[in-house]
């Protein structure tokens, strides 16, 4: 029993995460939608990523998912910069880093903290990114870093 409290906060955190994926009101079913346009404009690349995204996490969201960082100001605005296979900003850290995509996964390299963090990638058709952790993956930094969409500002 000891062991299923503290699991408790885990599942908790995992279905927000996943939850948190179906925040925009859109249709079930409107992933795959998204792929098929994907499929149909071209593989997903390095390059066709390339651009500047921007997402939100309010104090409810991060309430919600029991991942209020104390150290962190609400709302949180991240800016994530992506250009040919490098990374500026967002959770990556200071020193950025790199990612490669392979079919719709795209793995994120954080040179500061030298880890990877894979996810799948669907692109609507302005160009935003919906990006789904790959298992295992920290429940801090899936919230974090892919529980909203990233909103392409440039």
């Amino acid at each position: 029993m000891k062991h299923q409290v503290r699991l408790i906060p885990v599942a908790l955190a995992v279905t927000a995460i996943l939850g948190a994926g179906c925040t925009s009101g859109a249709a079930v079913g409107t992933d795959a939608a998204n792929a098929s346009e994907q499929a149909a404009g071209g593989e997903v690349t390095a390059a066709s990523l390339n651009g500047t995204y921007r997402y939100e996490i309010t104090l409810d969201e991060a309430t919600e998912a029991n991942m209020v960082d104390p150290e962190d100001t609400y709302p949180n605005v991240v800016t994530v910069t992506l250009s040919d296979g490098d990374l500026e900003g967002g959770c990556f850290g200071a020193a950025g880093g790199t990612y490669e995509v392979e079919g719709d996964r795209v793995t994120f390299h954080s040179t500061e903290y030298d880890a990877d963090s894979t996810v799948t990638v669907s692109v609507d058709e302005e160009g935003n990114l919906r990006l789904t952790p790959v298992p295992p993956m920290d429940p801090g930094d899936a919230f974090v870093c892919f529980s909203q969409v990233w909103t392409k500002i440039a």
